[in-house]
């Protein structure tokens, strides 16, 4: 009889371990917390790519896009065009479908997965040659837009916002139905300040600094003989690419 109780403990232990094996078990299968979403960098081939082109029309008036997108190139400002570099990426058009933003500006955002995405803008003026739309039946005319305008682009990847306020766009289409261009900033730098990452903890002055900060002194010892080359994520940025627009 002794026998049979230690025997029937024994089987009793046992399945209190398999109990608990199996409580523990849903709490080890939790999946772990996923990593942030980022962009997937193109074929620099295709930020180099023609827009579409077409009749542009400066009245500035019945721009309502929906749909579309912007391919963005980030290179090192020194290089050549499509160099190794050059990471392309692709932003889904995202925001108000009406660009205007009061009194005379407008606006393009484009969103990518997280933090990323992108945005254009520039004076209504630029492509109204600087003539008010039309107020009813009187319809001012300029003529045809032959140059390149002045823009302010920004460019969003993995948290570090790149931007320039000084690009040259082309645009090479403009109406109701399709608006595109094609933009070039030589020069574009890092602020700390990001539309689509805003954070409280940045102040004013911030916003508009540059992302690097100064080098911390030198360690003591013999001279350097030549300054070092600047990392790539110090080197002068260059932003190009194109647009693409529909209702």
């Amino acid at each position: 009889m002794p026998m049979t109780v230690t025997g029937l403990g024994l089987a009793g232990v046992l399945l209190t371990g398999c109990a608990g094996s199996d409580a523990a078990s849903p709490a080890s299968s939790e999946a772990s917390p996923t990593s942030p979403a980022v962009s997937v960098p193109l074929d620099a081939k295709r930020c180099a790519q023609d827009p579409p082109a077409g009749r542009v029309d400066r009245s500035g008036t019945g721009l309502r896009f929906t749909h579309g997108h912007m391919l963005i190139a980030i290179a090192p400002a020194t290089g050549p065009e499509g160099a190794s570099e050059t990471s392309c990426y692709e932003f889904d058009k995202s925001g108000n479908p009406a660009p205007e933003v009061p009194p005379d500006t407008l606006l393009f955002t484009f969103a990518g997965p997280g933090t990323d995405g992108a945005q254009l803008e520039f004076l209504v003026g630029e492509l109204t040659g600087g003539v008010l739309p039309p107020i009813g039946a009187v319809r001012p005319t300029v003529g045809p837009l032959t140059g390149v305008i002045t823009a302010q682009v920004g460019v969003s990847v993995g948290g570090v916002y790149r931007t320039s306020s000084t690009c040259r766009l082309a645009l090479t289409t403009v109406t109701g139905e399709r608006m595109a261009g094609h933009l070039d900033c030589p020069t574009a730098v890092t602020t700390r300040a990001n539309p689509f990452a805003p954070s409280e903890d940045i102040t004013d002055d911030e916003a508009t600094a540059s992302a690097p900060d100064a080098p911390a002194a030198p360690a003591p010892g013999p001279p350097v003989s030549a300054p070092q080359a600047p990392t790539m994520s110090e080197q002068p940025t260059r932003l190009s690419g194109w647009f693409d627009l529909t209702p």
